[in-house]
């Protein structure tokens, strides 16, 4: 480390004691723990979520220094206030372009450096990172598809995110849909909420449709919703509605209509009848997507019809009722709804997995050892009934489900009584077909290689990407 690097050091470590962010014992283990991290960087010995996890520590200094800041009553310097910010930011950008020269791009790692870059004014130094890291072999669709969102919607650069878009375009052939469906957005937002021309709008649009000769019914789906946004793009609007009437006749009158120029509400109801009469739950999900966007209220309309269905599409609203119920009107409503769903034919696992996430993360649940004694006879019950469900779940599933009883095991291991653990193991090879118990076994032998008291088993092992992503998730 140079006398420069050292002297910053030092000054910001003085800051943290004297702003009692850190004591002087944590900055200097810190400090060791950097050097070695910066050692490991410069032999290429460090692992990917190694340097991630360092990262999120130097993110987290950075955030309690400007709330320290925020909130001091006392009057502060402004130059030193500017200078301590400003390294801790320059620090973190510094390590996340590391991570990105020594690892491929990860859409995962590139979507949490923008939104640091994003909440620290650092627009400018995350655009040209973005821009090196396109120039690194083979970026995947979804590393062009997240620089042009940024260009666009953060820096308003919309011509560089439309190169962007058209580079990803041309290395990977015209074939991801979402490069298309994202600059189509793209496109409509700068037309509808920016004024611009509309003609844009419609060049991408019939210079997308041409790449796609079969007239993908779900791609119009996609762009007619999304234009839908914004009444006063007339000429899209008609556009995209008479492709739709040249694929298909049946939407005539349906998707659109001259007189009053909107999209018509019975056409959503016909339509959910027909997607469920055909059963086919990929177009479903984007027909959900696309009126989430512009008539959210009807999204539960349209699972209440689909749950009383047969098939894929009842099996996957059945599990989205109980999370809109569950966010909206919490865990008792959301439990009374399970036991009404539940009834209902084709069984589904996926229901009985969705109510199972909830109540194990229940507040109740994980607080493993409550010492108030109404605490502790409320996890009792719900223990109970937890233990009920997994066993209902079991019985209906657990014939050719080994991953049901993994979920179950993994439950007592974790809340429940560990003692069960084996026991339950040796009920479900008395349960499970002949060929679902390998499964079973070799399931069963990586979660005992990986539990431990101190660590939630999964059941699999993770990769430096999929623990990354735990980390994202938990801090947002």
């Amino acid at each position: 480390m140079s006398i420069a690097e050292n002297k910053e050091e030092d000054f910001v470590g003085q800051f943290l004691v004297n702003y009692e962010i850190q004591e002087l014992g944590d900055v200097l283990r810190l400090n060791r723990k950097r050097e070695f991290i910066l050692k490991q960087i410069a032999s290429g010995s460090i692992a990917k979520f190694t340097l991630f996890l360092h990262i999120k520590v130097e993110v987290q200094i950075l955030e309690l220094s400007k709330q320290r800041l925020s909130m001091t009553e006392e009057p502060i310097d402004e130059d030193l206030k500017t200078d301590v910010i400003d390294i801790l930011k320059s620090r973190v950008n510094e390590l996340y372009n590391m991570l990105f020269l020594l690892f491929p791009p990860s859409i995962t790692i590139l979507k949490s450096y923008t939104l640091f870059c994003k909440k620290n004014k650092l627009l400018n130094e995350c655009s040209t990172t973005i821009k090196i890291l396109l120039t690194l072999p083979q970026p995947n669709p979804e590393l062009y598809e997240h620089a042009a969102e940024f260009e666009a919607n953060c820096r308003k650069n919309i011509e560089q995110a439309r190169q962007y878009f058209e580079e990803g375009m041309r290395v990977h052939g015209n074939k991801p849909r979402e490069l298309h469906t994202s600059r189509f957005s793209m496109e409509v937002e700068n037309c509808g909420r920016n004024g611009a021309d509309s003609s844009e709008c419609l060049e991408c649009f019939f210079k997308t449709i041409k790449f796609y000769e079969d007239k993908h019914i779900v791609l119009f789906w996609e762009f007619f919703f999304c234009s839908l946004r914004f009444p006063k793009i007339e000429k899209l609007h008609a556009a995209i509605a008479d492709e739709i009437i040249k694929i298909y006749k049946r939407y005539d009158n349906i998707w659109y209509t001259v007189q009053e120029n909107k999209f018509i509400m019975d056409g959503i109801e016909t339509e959910v009848k027909y997607l469920l009469k055909k059963d086919s739950l990929p177009v479903w999900e984007v027909l959900i997507n696309c009126i989430r966007e512009c008539y959210p209220d009807l999204i539960w309309m349209m699972h209440q019809k689909a749950a009383c269905s047969r098939g894929k599409i009842a099996k996957l609203s059945r599990s989205k009722i109980l999370e809109m119920l569950y966010h909206d009107k919490g865990l008792i409503r959301c439990r009374k709804e399970f036991n009404k769903l539940k009834l209902l034919e084709p069984f589904s696992v996926e229901l009985y997995q969705t109510i199972l996430h909830f109540e194990v993360n229940s507040n109740i649940i994980q607080c493993k050892n409550p010492t108030i004694p109404e605490r502790i006879r409320e996890r009792e019950r719900q223990l109970k009934s937890l233990r009920s469900i997994y066993s209902e779940a079991c019985s209906k599933f657990g014939e050719t489900n080994a991953e049901i009883w993994m979920d179950y095991i993994r439950f007592e291991n974790d809340y429940g009584d560990k003692q069960n653990v084996n026991n339950l193991y040796e009920e479900s090879k008395n349960h499970l077909s002949l060929e679902h118990i390998p499964t079973m076994e070799s399931e069963f032998e990586q979660f005992n290689t990986t539990a431990t008291d101190d660590q939630v088993p999964s059941g699999c092992s993770k990769n430096d990407e999929d623990m990354i992503q735990d980390i994202i998730e938990i801090d947002d």
